[in-house]
């Protein structure tokens, strides 16, 4: 399906830029997928479903607090960065760039330190190995804000396999291997969740002075002799419905674990997430076009050009359509073996969730990419009620469920929702730019689509 979307723009500059991205995208995607699932697997090992459990409740708790100090300018990165390079305004992206990364740096260091606050304050509502753990993990607060911004820069420029790889290859893969020597140093070593979490904060920070030091050599020379030109108030109203809509989608995302931990058990809350882990892969691909795309979806409505967009979107939600399917399936038919087998006996239990799960995201994958179109496309506002209705829906079924189904019932709240919004959006996109997402969608309805564009 990638040799059609390049087949489509034809023998352009364009294409085979495409191409390129393509298919380093693809094996980025492809090796980040596979060092989560061995990360997956290596710490419920080590650590045991409780241990795994509250270094999974943390690691959640502060991914939340990473959307306030983000404040949605990864997306604004994105789009704006791809609109300044197509108008070659290298002093709007450079006061961009400078804004951006004052603005998160100081918002992730308050936020880090009024959460530091909190833990002091009320330290009695949680036990000392939740403790212990959340306390090196609000370290991770601007580490990851600041790496994202220098991704999306990255991303933004067109380098799209670099501007992937911080969070996909280099923070999973460091901890991956630091833990791999230290367990092999000392064997039979059972790790605490506070030790993990102090050595994923260790190979956060290496990854940022990694994609730092390559967003540096990748910056174009002119963008270095431009003086920086603001549009804070501009960037600001922009960036505040992205802020709110990767909120809701961080809420949607998080929200059973965090109501998992604190109605039931850590242990619950391991199996739970290692449940999301397997049945995440059902959204691969679509993370793969995502991520390759976006640029190309800001560029292509950018300049009006229509029909292209629509193409685009079409061949690559059934292309990640081809790839869900067959992976749903492999969950279904062989779930518990590789629950067992690859975690653990004491994962097993988690069959039943994963499955749900899977299939929420299967509608996920159908759908396209329906919110980034429409945040690439300056739509933002519609993704931010959207989402925002289906996340107090979200937290109302989590709440409602996880009391009297536990497991079953966060898979439930989570899938029920992640369909719901998934098929909204669809009708959004469909009424603001004439596109239509989904894969499934009949040629009629995407006929008229077309000629309407």
């Amino acid at each position: 399906m990638i040799n059609k979307i390049q087949a489509f723009l034809g023998r352009s500059a364009l294409s085979r830029e495409l191409s390129l991205n393509a298919m380093g995208s693809v094996l980025v995607k492809l090796g980040g997928t596979g060092l989560a699932l061995l990360l997956t697997m290596l710490l419920a090992r080590v650590m045991g479903a409780e241990g795994y459990g509250i270094y999974s409740y943390a690691l959640s708790l502060v991914l939340l607090l990473t959307v306030p100090a983000q404040l949605g300018l990864p997306n604004l990165l994105v789009r704006e960065t791809a609109k300044a390079q197509a108008n070659e305004d290298w002093q709007i992206m450079r006061g961009l760039w400078r804004w951006s990364t004052g603005l998160a740096g100081l918002l992730s260091v308050l936020i880090a330190a009024v959460a530091w606050a909190v833990l002091i304050v009320w330290a009695d509502s949680f036990n000392p190995e939740q403790r212990a753990t959340l306390v090196p993990a609000l370290l991770l607060i601007p580490f990851i804000t600041l790496g994202n911004l220098r991704d999306s820069a990255l991303r933004g420029l067109r380098h799209v396999v670099l501007g992937q790889l911080s969070e996909t290859v280099l923070r999973p893969g460091l901890l991956l291997i630091v833990l791999l020597i230290l367990g092999w140093v000392w064997q039979d070593y059972r790790f605490t969740s506070a030790q993990v979490m102090g050595v994923n904060c260790a190979a956060a920070g290496a990854a940022f002075v990694i994609i730092s030091f390559l967003l540096n050599r990748k910056t174009p020379s002119a963008f270095l002799d431009s003086p920086p030109c603001y549009h804070s108030g501009q960037w600001l109203r922009s960036a505040l419905p992205l802020a709110f809509v990767v909120g809701m989608f961080m809420i949607n995302q998080h929200v059973s674990v965090l109501i998992l931990g604190y109605v039931c058990t850590p242990t619950e809350v391991g199996v739970f997430k290692v449940a999301i882990s397997l049945s995440s892969v059902v959204i691969f691909a679509l993370q793969t076009i995502n991520a390759i795309l976006a640029p190309y979806y800001a560029r292509f409505y950018t300049q009006r050009d229509m029909q292209r967009l629509q193409r685009l979107v079409m061949l690559s939600s059934r292309a990640v359509l081809a790839f869900s399917l067959p992976v749903v399936a492999v969950l279904i038919i062989f779930g518990e073996w590789l629950l067992q087998h690859l975690f653990g006996h004491d994962y097993v239990v988690g069959y039943q969730a994963m499955v749900i799960l899977a299939l929420g995201q299967l509608v996920n994958a159908a759908s396209g990419s329906v919110a980034l179109l429409l945040n690439m496309t300056g739509h933002e506002r519609d993704t931010a009620k959207v989402i925002a209705l289906f996340a107090v829906l979200n937290v109302g079924l989590n709440t409602v469920l996880i009391p009297v189904l536990g497991l079953i019932g966060a898979a439930w709240a989570s899938a029920v929702s992640t369909t719901l919004w998934n098929l909204v959006l669809l009708w959004f996109v469909y009424r603001r730019l004439g596109v239509v997402s989904f894969a499934w969608a009949p040629s009629k309805i995407f006929s008229r689509s077309q000629s309407n564009s």
